[in-house]
């Protein structure tokens, strides 16, 4: 009996600190990066890559500098052999609470924090 109770003590420690942590991103809001170097370009490579499985991806020096959106196409060789690729891209977004950065992939609202440092993105056309 002990070790149940336990065990859903654990459970509800854990939904609880889930919840608290959601709050916490929630007021997010698109944002730019403040300076762009080959460091943060690879850390945010790093996290595409894998957010979509471990899938190779190549970045633009230029990543999140005027738009706080990211679109990843599918496999080109793919496409090219059936002709059409009819997959919908994946969109990635950077945030901020005002605080600490993230990236967003829009499809299924996953979010990681990035070391990266951000601002608020203003009147951005995304």
């Amino acid at each position: 009996m002990k070790i149940a109770a336990l065990i859903g003590y654990c459970c509800l420690a854990v939904i609880c600190l889930g919840c608290a942590s959601q709050s916490n991103i929630q007021n997010v809001q698109p944002a730019l990066l403040k300076k762009v170097s080959p460091e943060v370009t690879a850390e945010i490579q790093v996290l595409v890559s894998e957010a979509l499985g471990g899938v190779k991806v190549t970045l633009g020096s230029e990543v999140f500098v005027e738009k706080s959106l990211l679109v990843v196409e599918r496999n080109r060789q793919h496409m090219a052999l059936i002709g059409r690729d009819m997959a919908k891209p994946i969109k990635f977004q950077l945030l901020t609470d005002g605080r600490k950065c993230w990236l967003a992939r829009l499809s299924s609202d996953e979010m990681w924090e990035l070391s990266v440092p951000c601002e608020l993105a203003v009147d951005e056309d995304t």
